[in-house]
Order: structure tokens, then sequence, then C-alpha cells
């Protein structure tokens, strides 16, 4: 059976003023690669950052 696990991902950016501003967002996944993956493209693909540092902590 395949264990869900819980991450935190954690995004840097600059926003329109050029303060660095930083956003949090959980993800589900079974493992840390594909929590990274996940998060990777959420920050791509839906807030369509170009410029960012982004951190995964989780189990």
């Amino acid at each position: 059976m395949l264990r869900i696990r819980h991450f935190a991902a954690s995004v840097a950016y600059q926003n329109s003023f050029g303060q660095t501003q930083e956003d949090e967002f959980p993800i589900h996944a079974p493992d840390y690669a594909t929590a990274s993956r996940i998060a990777f493209s959420y920050v791509l693909q839906v807030l369509k950052f170009k410029d960012f540092e982004l951190r995964i902590v989780g189990s």
C-alpha cells in the first residue's frame, strides 16, 4: 500500500515592489522526489513565477 506523506513547500520571490515575499503551501506525496516535482510544477504553471527559490521540508 502506498503511504502518503506530508510536506511543506516554501517559495520566495520578489513582488512587484521589489520586496522579497515568501509563501508556503502543503504537498501530499509518497516521497520527497514526487513532492519536489509537484511543487516545482505548481510554482511554474499555476503561480507563473520565473525567478524564485523553492524549499521543501517534510517526512
